[in-house]
């Protein structure tokens, strides 16, 4: 019993509607048992990883916007074969503000500390996809990522440095106050 090419054809646009019908059934059902719409869908092998690698070009706001929605702390789930889950925690999605580290630093700050602690962020997500053997290796010879890590750290270790000048500055210049917070600042700065 063969089935000819014209029988097949009659049933090629019947295939590609039930096919789209069902793909639109699958995606309004995540859509609405999803409780918060930040959060990556946990895939069956997949895990959290789709979701992780299309929001990898904005990795530092997609994760605020999450901790944001889960009150502070999320278990991300990796893929099946990696036998271990990671638990995001934070509690002031805000706390690593550049305007709160450094208030006098200027836009040319902003836009060095941003561009390193995206380049930072992007090796650290990078490392936990990659095989561990591969990125010591580039670290090792100094290429690609991790080479601008290494750049970046070197950045941000500076950047740090000023900062913490200008708050020792600060603290020199201001009279001696009773405020507990500005004491605990000087005694550690003064180190």
């Amino acid at each position: 019993m063969a089935i000819s090419l014209e029988a097949l054809n009659s049933y090629l646009p019947m295939f590609f509607v039930a096919t789209f019908c069902s793909l639109v059934v699958i995606y309004l059902h995540l859509k609405n048992t999803k409780k918060h719409p930040s959060y990556p869908t946990n895939w069956p092998f997949l895990g959290m990883m789709p979701g992780l690698i299309s929001n990898a070009h904005r990795m530092h706001e997609y994760v605020t916007e999450v901790l944001r929605e889960s009150g502070g702390t999320f278990v991300l789930k990796k893929h099946s074969f990696s036998g271990s889950d990671d638990i995001l925690t934070c509690y002031d999605p805000h706390c690593l503000s550049i305007d709160s580290m450094c208030p006098k630093a200027g836009e040319a700050f902003d836009v060095k500390a941003e561009r390193a602690f995206d380049i930072t962020e992007t090796g650290a997500f990078y490392r936990h996809i990659l095989p561990i053997s591969y990125w010591k290796l580039s670290r090792w010879l100094h290429i690609g990522l991790e080479k601008k890590m290494k750049i970046a750290s070197d950045e941000l270790n500076s950047l740090v440095a000023h900062c913490i000048a200008l708050k020792r500055e600060e603290l020199s210049k201001s009279s001696a106050s009773d405020d507990l917070v500005s004491e605990t600042q000087r005694m550690i700065l003064t180190c």
